[in-house]
């Protein structure tokens, strides 16, 4: 439901509507409300230190540590990006381009499987045994449980949603011109 939306917002009905710079303001108020939305919720996860540690326990310590602060600046610059797109800072709607650009770009590492099986084993939602028996062979013998994996493909759409909408509304000549 939340997809047509943001195409209303994104690919204009009509060129020739009396009211361009409403349309505009209401497409960046409903996609920057969703972007703080998903910034909130991903810096409360990544404070949670204990979780966090589980989910990525896999890689090394120092690699654990670079990730997490890593992590949180880009929170922190997503947050500061914000405000500059809220003030109509052409300067700051560039940034948050290539926020987009370089989240799209990097979602294999943002969502890894193993992290994913971390947090069902961690939280329980998937007890380990079944974790083991529905695990199916794909690619040359890698083994995943589709449950997990559908998890994770549904992880991946999310950003690609959002962040790919985010993207194409803020390239729009018009939007570019109200910041200019």
């Amino acid at each position: 439901a939340v997809i047509p939306i943001f195409t209303l917002f994104v690919f204009p009905i009509n060129t020739c509507q009396p009211k361009p710079r409403l349309r505009i303001a209401l497409g960046t108020t409903l996609l920057l409300g969703v972007f703080l939305l998903r910034i909130l919720y991903e810096a409360a996860f990544i404070l949670d230190l204990n979780h966090y540690a589980i989910m990525f326990r896999y890689l090394p310590d120092y690699i654990l540590i670079i990730r997490f602060l890593f992590s949180l600046l880009l929170r922190i610059v997503m947050l500061v990006t914000f405000i500059g797109v809220i003030h109509y800072s052409n300067t700051f709607r560039k940034v948050l381009i290539w926020i987009c650009v370089f989240t799209l770009l990097t979602l294999f590492w943002k969502h890894p499987y193993q992290a994913f099986e971390n947090i069902n084993f961690y939280t329980g939602s998937i007890p380990f045994p079944l974790l083991l028996d529905k695990s199916q062979s794909i690619l040359g013998g890698i083994q995943v449980n589709p449950e997990i994996f559908n998890r994770m493909i549904q992880a991946y759409l999310q950003d690609i949603f959002l962040y790919g909408a985010i993207l194409i509304f803020f390239s729009n000549r018009h939007v570019k011109a109200m910041y200019q």
